[in-house]
């Protein structure tokens, strides 16, 4: 099917051409997109720098030494109750 024979709204998934239609808008925006960043690389490659950007700087969390847990697990403490 290259014509989608529905005359109202619907998803693409219930339509063939539709779906198919769909599919290559989503690989279009992705080849666009892949093609935008390799322009980035190469452009950050060859020394022309893009904005205001600056580089990012990693660093690393160092978290605090932690306490030590205590060896029993957390509960109710249940005692029997004695009857009269």
């Amino acid at each position: 099917m290259s014509e989608c024979l529905f005359d109202f709204p619907h998803a693409s998934v219930w339509c063939p051409s539709c779906y198919d239609a769909e599919i290559q808008n989503r690989i279009s925006v992705e080849m666009k997109r892949a093609n935008d960043l390799k322009e980035r690389e190469i452009d950050s490659l060859s020394g022309i720098t893009w904005g205001d950007q600056k580089p990012r700087v990693v660093t690393q969390n160092v978290l605090p030494p932690q306490k030590s847990q205590p060896s029993w697990r957390g509960g109710i403490r249940v005692e029997p109750t004695r009857g009269n």
